[in-house]
């Protein structure tokens, strides 16, 4: 059978404080691109996850950095590495980034915008 990948919108609820993927574990937007090339689908994903995350508001995924990021240390050595500043309350990703920062970032973020799916077509 052939394979075939979407690429899903992960679904986050906001609860008047953070964005969380919901009670009920992750759920998914309806998707709207389907391939059959799994190096363009990942090349895809990739590239949506990036945009996203350019000027986003990481706070809003979590209390802290300890909810967001996989390892708090890492992400606060990179953070300051890359964007010379400290942050005390807003952990705001710079619209300047360039995507190089934002591709190594989002391997220390524990979520992600937008994943793939492998899937069997018929």
């Amino acid at each position: 059978m052939a394979k075939g990948y979407v690429i899903l919108e992960l679904g986050f609820e906001y609860n008047d404080e953070i964005y969380h993927t919901g009670n009920y574990g992750e759920t998914y937007e309806a998707p709207n691109m389907v391939f059959m090339d799994k190096d363009k689908a990942i090349e895809e994903v990739d590239k949506l996850n990036i945009n996203k995350l350019r000027g986003e508001y990481l706070d809003y995924y979590g209390y802290g950095v300890e909810e967001f990021a996989n390892n708090e240390d890492a992400f606060m050595e990179f953070w300051r590495r890359e964007f010379d500043k400290d942050v005390e309350y807003e952990f705001r990703v710079p619209s300047d980034a360039t995507d190089e920062q934002l591709k190594e970032l989002m391997k220390l973020l524990s979520f992600r915008f937008f994943t793939l799916k492998e899937i069997e077509l018929v």
